[in-house]
């Protein structure tokens, strides 16, 4: 019996096995069984009529398991591009995931960066500024113009300048806006000693800084019971050229006048340049000043050293009536220009005269009070010192006049001498 059967393509892993209808002849029984069990599992397809061509219908088959081959191939390709989307897909992550690493750090630098720049202080509030006025004068309180001013702040935590530098106008005034911070000013000038004050600006201030005058050293050599303080300078007192003076006082007696020599002397190295001597009188519980313009100094820092020496103390001990006084008139003063009493005084070791214009007329008269030493002192070999007076006077005008001695201890005799015009 003539019988024929079909061989369905099978598709394994990714290739596939083709077979074809055969006419059964017996010789192949066993092959066609065996591929069309395989194929399908021992199923026969007896009573089914062949197709016209069994070739053709093998190669349909044919075809169709080719057909499924590529299929299955896309499929396969479809998946192994999908899975090599999906890888990458997950290096593309992986990337992303570095990139987003690298962000981070950024982030983390962009962060150090700001939080040192919060550190630095420069997102800090600025303090408010205000004015600072500085008045620069020399010991005498007179003002001293261009003098260099220089200012430095502690730092702060906002980034603000912490320096500033002005300059004293011919009034020895400066004036500048500065932030409020604590500063150390520092106060310059040639003539004088450089001055350095600690000031803390909070607000609108006004600031003394006084300079002494550089230059010269100072020396005190004291052999008297006075006391003696610093040398005092006054350069542009008033006058042309160098002015010193140095306070004393005595506190060794209750009562009674000293007397006692003083010299003033600057130098230029060993130069005497300006030189000043004369006695001196103190009362006890008394104070006063000594002092010595030298007029060839302008100004003091011309000299490089001034001294001062005190030396022949003598107590002023007068008994009375030890002190002779004498009036000299002129004729021209005779009966017009008069002298009504006079006397010396031990305890303020003074000479004093009253006076009175005794005429008709208005006088222009002049008194001189002249008064003798023993000439004890090596300061004055010729002991005598003198104070004159011109005054006007009208008819019947009384005056009084009044003269201390600096040569107590030694005074003798004193001389009243009357003239007019």
């Amino acid at each position: 019996m003539e019988r024929r059967t079909f061989i369905a393509g099978v598709s394994v892993g990714t290739g596939s096995v083709l077979a074809g209808c055969t006419e059964d002849d017996g010789s192949e029984d066993d092959t066609a069984d065996e591929t069309d069990g395989t194929a399908n599992n021992g199923e026969s397809e007896s009573d089914e009529e062949p197709a016209d061509g069994g070739t053709e219908s093998s190669e349909d088959e044919a075809d169709d398991g080719t057909d499924g081959d590529i299929d299955d191939d896309e499929e396969a390709g479809d998946e192994d591009e999908d899975s090599q989307e999906a890888d990458g897909e997950e290096a593309d992550g992986e990337a992303t995931d570095g990139e987003d690493g690298d962000d981070e750090g950024t982030d983390d630098e962009d962060s150090e960066e700001t939080d040192d720049e919060d550190t630095d202080g420069s997102d800090a509030e600025e303090p408010p500024t205000a004015e600072i006025t500085i008045r620069v004068t020399d010991t005498a309180d007179e003002p001293v113009s261009g003098a260099e001013i220089d200012g430095e702040g502690e730092p702060h935590e906002a980034d603000i300048p912490l320096e500033f530098d002005t300059e004293t106008d011919e009034d020895g005034v400066a004036s500048t806006p500065i932030y409020e911070n604590e500063y150390t000013i520092t106060v310059d000038h040639p003539d004088y000693d450089s001055a350095t004050v600690e000031h803390v600006h909070d607000g609108e201030t006004e600031l003394t800084v006084e300079l002494e005058a550089e230059g010269y050293e100072t020396e005190i050599v004291n052999e008297t019971p006075l006391e003696v303080s610093e040398f005092e300078t006054y350069d542009g007192y008033g006058v042309r050229g160098c002015r010193v003076g140095v306070p004393i006082s005595r506190e060794d007696a209750d009562e009674g006048y000293l007397q006692f020599d003083y010299r003033f002397t600057a130098y230029d190295g060993a130069d005497v340049v300006a030189e000043t001597a004369s006695p001196q009188s103190i009362d006890a519980d008394s104070s006063r000043d000594l002092s010595a313009q030298f007029e060839d100094l302008d100004p003091c820092t011309e000299a490089t050293r001034i001294t001062l020496e005190l030396w022949n103390a003598q107590e002023v001990d007068h008994e009375d009536g030890a002190v002779d006084g004498e009036i000299t008139t002129t004729p021209e003063a005779e009966g017009v220009f008069v002298v009504e009493d006079h006397e010396f005084d031990e305890s303020e070791c003074r000479v004093s005269a009253d006076t009175v214009n005794d005429s008709d007329e208005q006088i222009t008269g002049l008194i001189e009070i002249v008064m003798y030493g023993a000439g004890v002192t090596d300061v004055d070999g010729a002991q005598t010192e003198s104070s004159s007076f011109d005054v006007d006077l009208e008819p019947g005008e009384e005056r009084s006049f009044n003269a201390g001695s600096r040569i107590c201890a030694e005074l003798e005799s004193y001389e009243l001498r009357l003239d007019v015009e």
